[in-house]
């Protein structure tokens, strides 16, 4: 659990670093800083959407398989004369 909490607070630290380059890259491009949904903030907003993923996986609780497997008992060949009889 914790490293997804690193992971996930990693994710959304660099995407809320980069927000702001990005940003300015985006607007000397332009010649104006656009008041349009660019895609600087789909940046933004895919890494933060990622850390919430993240961190919400790990609150589902898997269940574990066992490495053993039961089998049913093989019948006998009295027990089988006797079940094809009836």
């Amino acid at each position: 659990m914790k490293k997804r909490i690193v992971a996930a607070a990693a994710i959304a630290a660099i995407s809320l670093l980069a927000y702001p380059k990005l940003e300015q890259m985006a607007a000397m491009e332009r010649g104006y800083s656009g008041a349009v949904f660019g895609g600087e903030e789909i940046i933004l907003l895919s890494g933060i959407f990622l850390s919430v993923y993240i961190i919400a996986k790990g609150f589902r609780k898997q269940k574990k398989r066992s490495g053993t497997r039961t089998v049913a008992a093989s019948h006998t060949e009295s027990e089988q004369s006797e079940s094809k009889s009836l």
